[in-house]
């Protein structure tokens, strides 16, 4: 076949058009030349990568061979290994019935399965996907054609059945066939009738690659283009009006030619705002989906040592820095932009070259007090989110503070807060005073003040009246040049707050007490599953382990040791503080030992990555660390396997549930396996979610599953229950309580 990466050109006598909703051969005809056979999947996504330039300058030319076509969950893991090979995030999607051709619209770059084999789609134009064929050439077909040929297989069972119902019916013509359609709507309405695979960069790529790959470079550049063509016709309107009456010759010419400049730089101002609103959409998008990414990545201790005041003001950061940074560096960049036109304009007037040379201070002293401004709101930034910190701190422990504390001493720190706050605000402003209003207006003055030796000498009144325009020109420029570094400056204190979270997204996770993050590994089906361990082989060891907090004096654990072999039933008793909690982090991975080992048979957690890890140790921690999520009771408990579930994996998690007393559970609630739960899971009691967690541990299907105090909630004979369902389904069990 052609390179798909090469120089193919869209074959346009080839296009493939169809206009309705017809449906047999027809489709399958139009659909033939686009379909790559299902065994050349990998081709497929190695070519559309390519073609998209997704794909990572060292990755291998060649796809992974021998995809699994027949076992669709094994396909979408298998995909996704063939997308770490490329650098690419590939994200298998499903569509209903009524969803199909809305989920078309928008889901490209795509590879699409058909039930000839699989479609490459690039991208859409109007109601038209842009196909990638066999062949090496982009080739088009109408968007409805590719939903009917998705939809036919689907329907052709109920066709029969709707056709005998309307039999019996009066109906004909159009009423039939909106009847037809709305009654396979109805028996499709819960079928999913599209299986796609979404190619995208992962969210920890380079961000200027990510921006290049939406397209947002060349919009960034025609958003550059059209203001300036735009400020370029906006000066020649009034030096064309201008000279006209400054000379004594204005006629209507004259007018008629400045009305059409102006009209003229109309669709330019359009086209500059239609650009930089779908600039700010897309790096807002990119921004918020890489800051999500990163989140997911942070330490867990990372989270549980910032505390919920200090993630609440980086959200609150994160926020304000989407907002503040497009705005206010747009206002920026487009303000030099205008200042840079501004130049010559002076240059040319009566103040001659020193006048462009003034202006050129003037805008140095605006990036001095720019940064003098970023300062003070640094220290005024850190000052407001301590205070908010403290404030949501205190009102989750008032009920503890009005038993503990004396009620002189509630407010002291909340004071010494908001003195704080305070002072930086007062400085704040003053520095931000000078910047917004000082810098515009004081070149207002400075600008006139230096044209009058020209007006002393009777210069030409046309230079003179250059020169003024440009000065005012110039301070119109500077006025929305402060206001944007002003908003720069929040952006700049916004940056510092989230920048931890940018960066986790690549992997740049910060450093945890004790030790570097593990790396992170490929998600390869090999460590989806781990292989059965051999008879006498350990399965978790830690070896010469110790660990110490940030701050510490003394380590919390020192040569601690443990081995677990198969089958092995382990309890871990001691006071509380003696670090029973602190070494369940180790053995999970959720904490790196300040010294010594922790080995999944025979392999650390840099060698398998998390995923591997997690194929391996499965635990349920302490109840304040373990989470219900606002989702379906079925979510909460199959968080480890692939969603939507099959059915043997529901039925599965409905035999752990009834092995550990969750049976009369399922039978009250009215969606049973799919009742929401609540947001944290309210609906249920505390001995509820603590076997909900304990399903969630098992349904892993780990080498060793370890309970954290997880049993304290239950009664005797709840936790004789769950007990045996322990023995009975753990290969390896550690349970850790008090005594």
């Amino acid at each position: 076949m052609s390179d798909a990466g090469g120089s193919a050109k869209p074959d346009h006598e080839g296009r493939l058009r169809r206009r309705g909703g017809g449906q047999g051969p027809s489709i399958e005809r139009a659909l033939a030349a686009l379909c790559w056979p299902v065994e050349r999947i990998g081709e497929a996504v190695v070519a559309l990568a390519r073609r998209r330039g997704l794909a990572a300058p060292a990755a291998p030319a060649t796809a992974p061979r021998h995809p699994p076509i027949h076992e669709p969950a094994a396909l979408d893991r298998w995909m996704a290994a063939a997308g770490d090979q490329l650098g690419i995030a590939i994200e298998p999607m499903t569509a209903l019935h009524r969803e199909v051709d809305a989920a078309l619209a928008v889901v490209h770059p795509a590879v699409l399965r058909l039930t000839g084999g699989v479609v490459v789609v690039l991208g859409q134009r109007r109601s038209e996907l842009s196909c990638l064929a066999p062949d090496g050439v982009v080739r088009r077909i109408a968007r409805r054609t590719v939903v009917r040929a998705l939809q036919a297989s689907h329907e052709a069972p109920h066709r029969s059945r709707i056709a005998e119902l309307l039999a019996r019916s009066e109906l004909s013509g159009p009423a039939r066939q909106r009847a037809e359609r709305g009654m396979l709507a109805e028996f499709l309405a819960t079928t999913s009738v599209l299986s796609a695979w979404l190619l995208r960069l992962p969210p920890g790529a380079s961000f200027v690659r990510q921006l290049r790959g939406a397209g947002l470079v060349g919009l960034g550049a025609g958003l550059v283009a059209a203001h300036a063509a735009q400020y370029g016709l906006f000066l020649l309107s009034w030096w064309a009006i201008g000279r006209a009456v400054l000379s004594g010759r204005l006629a209507s010419g004259w007018l008629w030619g400045w009305a059409v400049i102006l009209a003229c730089s109309i669709p330019l101002v359009m086209l500059s705002t239609w650009c930089q609103g779908k600039l700010s959409v897309g790096i807002g998008t990119l921004l918020r989906r890489r800051l999500l990414a990163g989140a997911l990545e942070l330490p867990p201790a990372m989270l549980s040592r910032d505390g919920i005041g200090r993630l609440l003001g980086r959200t609150i950061e994160a926020d304000s820095l989407e907002r503040l940074a497009l705005s206010g560096g747009f206002l920026s960049a487009l303000s030099l932009l205008e200042l840079l036109f501004v130049m010559p304009v002076l240059a040319g007037g009566a103040g001659g070259a020193w006048h462009a040379v003034l202006l050129a201070g003037w805008l140095a002293l605006a990036g001095v007090l720019g940064v003098r401004v970023a300062r003070a709101r640094t220290r005024w930034t850190d000052a407001r989110l301590a205070l908010t910190g403290l404030t949501v701190e205190h009102i989750v422990g008032h009920r503890t503070r009005l038993a503990q504390e004396l009620p002189e001493r509630w407010h002291d720190r909340e004071d010494e807060a908001l003195a704080r706050y305070v002072d930086g605000s007062i400085a704040l402003d003053r520095r931000a005073l000078a910047l917004v209003v000082l810098v515009p207006r004081g070149w207002l003055l400075a600008g006139l003040a230096a044209l009058t030796p020209a007006f002393v000498r009777g210069t030409d009144l046309v230079a003179l009246g250059t020169a003024v325009g440009g000065v005012v020109l110039a301070w119109l420029s500077l006025a929305r040049l402060c206001g944007g570094v002003d908003q720069l400056a929040t952006a700049h204190v916004a940056w510092r707050r989230v920048a931890p979270l940018f960066h986790a997204a690549a992997g740049v996770v910060p450093a945890q007490p004790g030790g570097a993050p593990p790396a992170r590994s490929l998600t390869t089906p090999e460590y989806l599953v781990a292989p059965p361990a051999r008879p006498g082989e350990p399965v978790l060891e830690a070896l010469e382990v110790s660990f110490r907090h940030p701050g510490r004096a003394s380590d919390v654990l020192s040569g601690a040791g443990l081995v677990i072999r198969p089958g092995d039933r382990v309890l871990i008793q001691g006071p509380s503080g003696g670090g029973k909690s602190t070494l369940v982090s180790l053995l999970t991975g959720m904490q790196m030992p300040t010294h010594g080992l922790v080995l999944a048979r025979g392999l650390d957690m840099s060698c398998l990555g998390e995923t591997g890890w997690r194929a391996r140790v499965s635990a349920a921690p302490q109840f304040h660390q373990n989470h219900v999520l606002t989702e379906s009771f079925a979510f909460n408990l199959l968080m480890s396997r692939a969603w939507p579930p099959r059915p043997e994996d529901l039925e599965e998690a409905r035999r752990v549930c009834h092995e550990l007393g969750l049976g009369p559970l399922l039978a009250r609630m009215p969606g049973g396996m799919f009742q929401m739960v609540g947001e944290t899971g309210w609906q249920l009691s505390h001995g509820e979610q603590s076997r909900l967690f304990i399903a969630r541990a098992l349904l892993q299907h780990s080498d060793v599953v370890i309970l954290d105090e997880s049993l304290a909630a239950l009664d005797p004979e709840t936790m004789a229950q769950a007990l045996a369902c322990l023995r009975a389904r753990a290969h390896s069990l550690v349970v850790v309580a008090h005594p």
